[in-house]
């Protein structure tokens, strides 16, 4: 059997400093675990996989690494871009990021396949929760770099499918020192809305709950959170501030399944903490596995190789995740979640039961290409300066 070269593209960020690391270990330990002897050769992309920095990443591990797959963290648009390059080399494609990209096209590409982190589709499912509950008329929050990507589409979108209105919409500002919600404030005070929708990560998330939680409407009104506001390691440096926060997440350490513990105690002897992105990595390490198995059996040919895993499955860190033939993506389990105190008076994650409709709430979310003029963040979601 020949010796297998994987080819991993990994990302900074001044947000998470330590997402290259986390990418990099997850995938590593994940191969090591479960015994393939592929060889990992990895390169940056820089701060989100922007301009020719992928390109000439995916480029130097083709043709000089001899990569027989590659597996990028990037997003939809840059793997569209390097696509041609991975074509012409006859080599498969496996993206990885956190889902907040919505593509203009969802048909399935044959060499290059998805795993997210479904922050758009999470998003679209929390709308959707929040009017389910009983929430005819909202705030919309969002902050200067969150607003810019789709995953705020598609949470405002399913929220107003059955009549629910957004009365106002915040955007924070670009400079940390000029934040204040004191619009939100005045606009809750007159509008009388029964919920804040907030599409928020860690940038000005922790100033956010900070203001909110002091705030005389916080009483006032329910809070629903998209995917990112709840990630575990940056809730874990909140003070909690007495806000009923509700969401959904794709991932937590306190998911109980077998795959879970396995990839929590390989990052720990590693002397590392799981998170979200080692387990998007490590679930992707396992699918590469299958992908080189594949490749072995159809005697490199990728095109056979990448037809023989059509509605293959992976006994993921977050549950099973079934490839989608349509889209060539893997679409996964969403799971309640609200913030609570732990015992020192931080933030934490209370997770709750598996939604039990996501899957219909994906049908739908990528049943709805975006068809009409937008704009949006040339990073990856999460990889700012």
């Amino acid at each position: 059997m020949k010796q297998t070269t994987i080819g991993l593209l990994f990302p900074r960020s001044s947000v998470y400093p330590g997402i290259g690391f986390d990418v990099t270990e997850g995938f590593k330990a994940a191969i090591a675990h479960y015994g393939s002897d592929a060889t990992v050769i990895a390169e940056s992309v820089g701060i989100g996989g922007v301009g020719d920095d992928v390109y000439k990443a995916a480029e130097k591990l083709l043709l000089q690494g001899n990569a027989d797959l590659l597996v990028a963290y990037i997003d939809h648009t840059a793997a569209e871009a390097i696509e041609p390059l991975c074509n012409a080399a006859n080599k498969i494609l496996i993206v990885i990021e956190p889902g907040a990209v919505i593509p203009t096209n969802w048909a399935a590409s044959p060499l290059r396949f998805h795993l997210t982190l479904d922050s758009a589709s999470g998003s679209r499912l929390v709308g959707h929760i929040a009017a389910s509950e009983g929430s005819r008329k909202a705030i919309f929050a969002t902050s200067f770099y969150d607003g810019g990507y789709l995953n705020c589409n598609a949470m405002v979108d399913t929220y107003t499918a059955d009549g629910s209105t957004i009365c106002y919409n915040y955007v924070a500002p670009f400079k940390y020192e000029e934040f204040d919600i004191k619009h939100i404030v005045a606009a809750a005070e007159q509008q009388h809305p029964d919920a804040i929708l907030a599409q928020l990560s860690i940038e000005t998330g922790k100033l956010f709950l900070e203001e909110f939680g002091k705030s005389n409407i916080v009483d006032k009104v329910k809070f629903y959170s998209s995917p990112f506001l709840l990630e575990e390691s940056f809730l874990s440096t909140v003070l909690f501030t007495n806000v009923n926060i509700k969401g959904v997440v794709p991932w937590s350490r306190m998911l109980d399944n077998d795959t879970n513990r396995m990839f929590l105690k390989a990052l720990e002897e590693r002397g590392r903490e799981g998170n979200c992105f080692s387990a998007l990595a490590w679930d992707a390490a396992q699918f590469a596995i299958k992908v080189i198995e594949a490749l072995n059996v159809s005697k490199f040919n990728s095109r056979k190789a990448a037809e023989s895993l059509s509605g293959i499955e992976i006994q993921s860190t977050r549950g099973k995740l079934v490839h989608d033939p349509e889209t060539n993506y893997f679409p996964g389990p969403l799971y309640k979640a609200e913030v609570v105190k732990d015992a020192n008076g931080f933030s934490m994650l209370a997770i709750g039961e598996e939604v039990p409709y996501w899957q219909e709430v994906w049908k739908i979310h990528r049943s709805k290409p975006i068809t009409e003029t937008y704009s949006r963040w040339v990073n990856t979601y999460l990889c700012t300066t």
